[in-house]
């Protein structure tokens, strides 16, 4: 209990210190800011607020002056995405837009982590990898440049039906081609294997472009199929 309320106590003067320390070294004139910015910290401790009360007057390299709004929230979600940050200094950023390219990569991140977890890779060689997507978010993650009607992100939050409509009687196995791309076969290089589980099987190929084939193509080969029967 003794050592907590140590932890408290240092804590709070550590808090105030720091808030009286930018009083003297920015003005009484800007206390009313400093209080604000002071009591709505995210780290708890004022660990955020020198480089707040600088950037909210336009002392940084921003051309324009942000609104001390828009500087607590980037440092809001700056402070909650932190563990998935590379430079963890705020001290490390000239402006609020440098801080705010940080934070949407981090939450690209976290994004991606979260989707990935909605597939299975279910084989991968030197030649392709095969994801098997189990949500509409990791249809359209892994079929991104395809022309399929199951990876369309036009719908309200990068969303469509059709997945879903589709998963109803089919199985989709997203054949990727490592040695390919859009660009150079923007046909080929990514097929979709859709599984038909109530007609008897059927095996439909889907490249890129969105047309059907029976038959796969000619990169396919034995061993990816049996990894995914196996499936």
């Amino acid at each position: 209990m003794r050592l907590k309320l140590n932890q408290i106590l240092e804590s709070t003067i550590l808090l105030e210190g720091r808030k009286e320390d930018a009083i003297k070294k920015y003005g009484e004139e800007h206390k009313e800011l400093i209080e604000m910015l002071s009591n709505a910290d995210p780290s708890g401790n004022n660990k955020y607020l020198d480089w707040m009360i600088k950037t909210s007057l336009g002392f940084n390299e921003d051309t324009t002056t942000p609104t001390a709004d828009n500087v607590l929230r980037t440092v809001s979600e700056f402070h909650r995405l932190l563990s998935g940050i590379r430079q963890k200094d705020i001290n490390s950023y000239k402006t609020l837009l440098d801080l705010n390219q940080a934070v949407i990569e981090a939450k690209a991140k976290q994004e991606e982590k979260k989707v990935a977890k909605q597939a299975k890779k279910v084989y991968e060689d030197d030649t392709a990898v095969i994801y098997a997507p189990f949500t509409v978010q990791a249809s359209c993650k892994y079929g991104a440049g395809s022309k399929w009607c199951i990876a369309g992100t036009s719908g309200a939050d990068n969303y469509n039906t059709h997945f879903d409509s589709y998963s109803k009687h089919s199985n989709f196995y997203f054949f990727i081609n490592k040695q390919m791309n859009r660009n150079t076969n923007p046909r080929d290089y990514k097929y979709a294997l859709q599984w038909r589980f109530d007609d008897g099987d059927n095996l439909t190929w889907w490249d890129a472009e969105d047309t059907s084939h029976r038959n796969p193509p000619s990169w396919v080969t034995d061993e990816m199929m049996q990894a995914v029967r196996d499936f």
